[in-house]
């Protein structure tokens, strides 16, 4: 009795719990079809909204469609859009509307504010050769090493990518840790996980699984400016300059003890004034974290937010990156956004020639801030002073490309007089002819001069373009979402560098400056094979290479997984090829081991994976270790596939996507190749 009683109070109990988990999974699934149902609803609503705003910005297409018979009509001559202006006192801001983004950890909408939380971007900041035009160039001592003025030949630069996936920066950092405590909790193995290295800030984006190692903190749009303050002209603005940046320097020079002439001091400009930080404390911290992911990844240092090289560093990240989106971009036929007088220390200053404008109009424009916040005058025009230092650097970049030019080829459909455009390249042509005599030749027709300054400006503006869009949350005009077609010049002249660069030719970089690419291959694989018979060992005195081995970035030969031609890297004995990856691409390599028609992706000493060659025989099937023997041929398709990848900087994240799917990829030695 007693158990027929128990049995009963058990089921009874059991099939109450079981009609509560019923319960509460019923409950769940209605959360979440609400929450589903909201988000559709959401989402509607804002393309009603982006399509009310299409219409709007748009009334004479939609007008001309409605009004339009079956016949075709005449093709219209309406002048180019001009409403989108990104850069000027009249700029266009960003469409007055909430930026509200969603957590990938939490799950948790926010808007993204100045004051709020912070929300960054998962990002992998890397060291960079695609753009380089000299691979000989050593490498800069990191202590002494001042990024001001970058070369214009882009020897190597820092670039930094974001498969564009938003945390909370305090989701993200416990993330952080817990990765953190699972690799020190991780039992003593043979070898460690080398897909990401913990160590150095590496780690796995949450979603897709893509290597970083930094975040970037998102900023809210700027705001449209006020279009009732005064443009002052380019005159006016360098004579305010010029008082603004005196009286900072006589400044210095008191707090330094050093006594000398007050200078002019404009009108409300305070040297004393403190600006208020526009961000929170939370913004501001993530902002230091990026950017000594930067100093740490670019100089091989440890961090030092003291460091005055900070700012400037990450002003060059951004301005290498965004050059090597714009050539990606211009290569692939792709829509852009679908991108003093002379005075006797002349000789301490940079040839003209040896100048990145680009790197220079992004460090003038970002560190113009610091002047500007300390004017508390009501004629405040920091969109005139950006203008006007692009008027500025554009113009000497137009002197580097004038300088560098070879116009040796007749226009052929030039007027007999020649248009206005024409005539100012010449003038301006012959203005620096006269202060460098005959090492310019001189100019006999400026059809071609100005034919080729206006494709080799191209690439300066677009970059340009790219970056005051991004910076001002500009709207681009439609005409680039779709495919398309006395001062200065003498104290520019005047430095002893640029008659010894024009004289010296061989080394100099013109513009408009070539994309780079990976080598060419032969169309037969067996012209390969023969070519990799007769190199020989650099180190053994002649013998021949066991595993010689080709770098598809430069083209050099190397005799790879041999002791011979190990030499020693940060105190470590490495392999020719782990080698070689140091001083031709910053730390990462592209070789394909011709005995074997294997690909090989290399990062640092520990990093490494095979990837499909580009050459394929008859049937269409790779040949790895040449085991068939059959003919093998060049695949255009699948070396472009792997240039594609180089050029945009994604062989590291298809290292640790490998690394992370084939775990006996670890115990490889990379480090020997």
């Amino acid at each position: 009795m007693v158990a027929n009683v128990k049995t009963m109070r058990e089921r009874s109990s059991s099939s109450s719990t079981v009609t509560t988990l019923r319960n509460r999974d019923q409950l769940e699934r209605k959360r979440k079809a609400e929450m589903a149902r909201l988000r559709r609803e959401k989402i509607m609503a804002q393309m009603s909204e982006m399509q009310k705003h299409f219409i709007n910005e748009n009334k004479d297409l939609f007008l001309e469609a409605s009004g339009s018979t079956a016949e075709s009509s005449p093709p219209r001559s309406d002048p180019p859009c001009v409403s989108q202006v990104c850069l000027a006192p009249r700029r266009s801001g960003a469409a007055q509307r909430r930026q509200l983004v969603t957590c990938i950890l939490c799950q948790e909408e926010q808007e993204v504010r100045g004051q709020g939380r912070a929300m960054v971007l998962a990002a992998f900041v890397q060291r960079s050769t695609v753009l380089s035009k000299n691979r000989r160039r050593s490498l800069p001592d990191p202590v002494h090493y001042d990024p001001l003025f970058m070369h214009p030949d882009l020897s190597l630069g820092t670039h930094t990518a974001s498969c564009g996936h938003i945390m909370h920066a305090n989701c993200w950092q416990r993330y952080f840790e817990a990765v953190q405590v699972k690799e020190q909790r991780r039992q003593q193995r043979l070898r460690g996980h080398t897909s990401y290295d913990v160590e150095h800030g590496e780690f796995l984006c949450p979603l897709c699984e893509c290597l970083s190692n930094t975040v970037i903190p998102l900023l809210p749009h700027t705001h449209t400016p006020e279009h009732s303050v005064d443009h002052p002209s380019l005159e006016t603005w360098l004579e305010t300059t010029n008082q603004q940046i005196a009286a900072l320097c006589s400044a210095h020079r008191k707090q330094s003890g050093v006594e000398g002439a007050e200078p002019e001091v404009p009108e409300g400009f305070r040297v004393d004034f403190t600006p208020q930080n526009p961000f929170s404390s939370s913004i501001s911290e993530m902002i230091t974290t990026f950017s000594m992911s930067i100093y740490k990844v670019s100089l091989k240092l440890n961090p030092n937010e003291l460091d005055p090289r900070v700012p400037v560093l990450s002003w060059a990240t951004c301005a290498y990156t965004i050059q090597s989106i714009e050539r990606l971009l211009m290569d692939e036929d792709k829509p852009l956004f679908g991108t003093l007088v002379p005075d006797s220390r002349v000789e301490d200053s940079l040839c003209v020639l040896d100048i990145d404008m680009f790197h220079l109009l992004v460090y003038s424009v970002m560190s113009y801030s610091s002047i500007h916040c300390l004017d508390q005058s009501e004629h405040r025009t920091v969109d005139s002073a950006h203008l006007h230092l692009l008027h500025l650097v554009t113009v000497a970049h137009l002197v580097q490309i004038l300088l560098t030019s070879i116009t040796e080829e007749v226009c052929m459909d030039q007027d007999s007089e020649g248009s206005e455009e024409e005539e100012l390249t010449c003038q301006l042509y012959n203005t620096l002819r006269t202060h460098l005599g005959s090492v310019l030749p001189e100019l006999s027709s400026g059809c071609q001069l100005s034919r080729c300054v206006r494709l080799a400006v191209l690439p300066f503006l677009r970059a340009a373009a790219l970056f005051f869009h991004y910076l001002n949350s500009t709207a681009p005009p439609t005409e680039l979402l779709v495919t398309g077609p006395g001062q200065w010049e003498a104290l520019w002249c005047v430095h002893p560098g640029v008659r010894q660069a024009l004289r010296g030719g061989g080394g100099m970089v013109r513009f408009p400056r070539e994309s780079n690419r990976l080598i060419e291959l032969p169309e037969d694989y067996s012209t390969l094979i023969n070519q990799a018979s007769s190199f020989l060992c650099p180190r053994s005195g002649g013998d021949k290479s066991r595993a010689p081995t080709l770098c598809l970035v430069c083209g050099c030969m190397l005799c790879s997984q041999s002791y011979c031609c190990q030499t020693e890297v940060g105190g470590e004995d490495v392999g020719a090829c782990t080698a070689h990856t140091f001083t031709c691409g910053a730390g990462l390599g592209l070789f394909l081991r011709v005995r074997e028609s294997q690909v090989l992706f290399v990062a640092g000493k520990t990093k490494g994976c095979f990837y499909p060659p580009p050459y394929l025989d008859d049937y269409g099937e790779t040949d790895q270790g040449l085991k068939r023997g059959n003919p093998l041929h060049l695949c255009a398709e699948r070396y472009r596939k792997i240039e594609h990848l180089w050029r945009q900087h994604g062989v590291a994240e298809v290292i640790g996507h490998a690394q992370e799917a084939n775990q006996t990829l670890v115990a490889i030695d990379w480090q020997h190749l």
